[in-house]
């Protein structure tokens, strides 16, 4: 996917399945190719990887965009809230699978 050398890349749980080595070696290359000045729109379940890769994301809910904006201002300023307990209050989450959290990197 890199060997044309893009400036953007789309990538659906790219963690899904892998390795601790593989994982490390994918988030190197990705923070790579982020500085190198390319955008990255990654999928994500895993809300610890969204909130340590990402600097730009949005949710999605029921395949609608409820929010989207930086960690620090979908938190309202709380940097004590989880990303989690932000994810759960936009989707209105009481008991049921959450949906995708997208990470718009670059």
């Amino acid at each position: 996917a890199l060997l044309p050398g893009p400036s953007l890349l789309f990538l659906d749980e790219p963690f899904e399945g892998i390795d601790a080595i593989a994982s490390r070696q994918i988030k190197d290359l990705m923070q790579g190719f982020v500085r190198r000045g390319g955008t990255i729109f990654l999928t994500s379940h895993i809300l610890e990887i969204v909130e340590r890769l990402g600097d730009h994301l949005g949710v999605i809910h029921r395949g609608r965009l409820v929010a989207q904006g930086s960690i620090a201002g979908l938190r309202g300023g709380d940097g004590g809230r989880s990303l989690e307990a932000v994810f759960l209050g936009l989707v209105g989450a009481a008991g049921e699978a959450p949906p995708a959290l997208e990470w718009l990197g670059g």
